[in-house]
């Protein structure tokens, strides 16, 4: 029995449990490599924007919409509706910083390279979704919630009951 890799861009180790096998892949460790479902499938898993993730991917809207039930499609954003989508500005969430520092002791010059910090790290302070776009985190709400004025916390629609004409009108 033969243990093959599957494609990707990351790679982790991960145990492979072979029960009657007598090759060397038995009770071994083989790579398994994530596949990039949004550059595999361009423009066809989400209306909008694509995000892989480890074995998956997640879709998500631009500024102004709001992603859908299905988690696919995107609607756009009534201006009278309470659930907005809001940008956090740069100064919010820090996407740059200096991380490795180069020094040379013969000239005596010290290099710091800069390297990216994903927005979306630890669900960039949103509530429930995140989309990192141009790297600032974008916060949205799922369906039935709306984004509080802060731009963060997702709440409950609030609904009431109007009769009219002895019928129980719920409005959400």
């Amino acid at each position: 029995m033969t243990a093959k890799a599957k494609d990707s861009e990351g790679t982790f180790p991960r145990e492979a449990f072979a029960i009657g096998a007598t090759d060397e892949t038995a009770n071994g460790v083989e790579e398994q490599k994530d596949v990039d479902e949004c550059l595999l499938h361009a423009g066809k898993l989400c209306q909008q924007t694509c995000s892989n993730t480890w074995g998956s991917f997640h879709c998500g809207c631009h500024q102004g919409f709001i992603l859908q039930g299905d988690g696919r499609l995107c609607a756009p954003v009534s201006p009278d509706e309470e659930n907005r989508v809001k940008a956090f500005r740069p100064a919010a969430i820090p996407t740059i910083t200096p991380a490795t520092t180069t020094v040379d002791i013969s000239t005596r010059t010290t290099t710091s390279r800069p390297v990216r910090i994903n927005p979306c790290s630890e669900n960039g302070g949103c509530s429930q979704q995140c989309l990192a776009v141009a790297d600032r985190a974008l916060c949205s709400c799922f369906p039935g919630f709306r984004l509080k004025i802060a731009g963060r916390k997702c709440e409950g629609k609030s609904c009431f009951s109007l009769v009219v004409n002895r019928w129980l009108m719920e409005l959400v």
